[in-house]
């Protein structure tokens, strides 16, 4: 980090523009290269290696912004392609890439957690439990960050509301199974973030 910082200083503005436009260029190539192996019906697309290639596109575009000098540069620029890409990450996670016809439901809350755990192996645990918990906190960080939603009650409703919509998305176009664990796991793990990141805020600010 403190070579980065170091090279970046020394480094003149023209070089930096050129590094600007050579991130941004990244950013979109990793994404294209998301897109393409993820339409591919040659290729079934690991859960993590999505992240990973999304992650990777969403951290060039970052650190295009911060090497940018352009005094009238978008401060929400980088935060606003991010919030793109995981919509469309979360789209073709939870819909688009869902061909089985599934008409199931579940109203009982633990109930497939508590099964996933009894009888599910350790990678089903991981995407089932801990996916489900971890995929929507970065839809937090845009409400939070982006949209400037930061009351908790509103917060929460509006969170509980958008994964509500997509279990009855899901169950109405039976492309998966309407799970009250789903919701209690995906609004919770997004409540979580909620309190530590609004703690991380208020401390910096201290």
């Amino acid at each position: 980090m403190v070579l980065f910082v170091l090279c970046y200083n020394i480094l003149g503005d023209r070089m930096k523009n050129k590094l600007t436009i050579l991130f941004y260029i990244l950013s979109i190539s990793s994404f294209a290269l998301y897109l393409t192996l993820e339409y591919n019906p040659n290729i079934d697309l690991n859960y993590f290696i999505r992240l990973l290639l999304v992650l990777i596109a969403s951290i060039f575009i970052i650190i295009g912004n911060k090497i940018d000098t352009n005094k009238n540069k978008q401060e929400k620029l980088p935060n606003t392609v991010v919030f793109i890409y995981y919509i469309i990450l979360i789209l073709n996670m939870v819909i688009l890439s869902r061909h089985n016809s599934i008409n199931s439901y579940n109203l009982i809350p633990f109930k497939t957690i508590i099964s996933i755990f009894k009888n599910g192996t350790p990678y089903e645990i991981i995407i089932n439990i801990l996916g489900n918990i971890i995929v929507f906190m970065p839809l937090e960080y845009f409400l939070f960050e982006l949209f400037e939603i930061k009351k908790p009650l509103i917060n929460f409703t509006i969170s509980f509301i958008i994964i509500l919509l997509i279990e009855i998305f899901q169950y109405t176009f039976k492309i998966g199974v309407f799970d009250i664990d789903d919701l209690i796991l995906c609004t919770g793990g997004m409540m979580i973030f909620y309190i530590v990141y609004n703690k991380i805020k208020n401390q910096s600010y201290d």
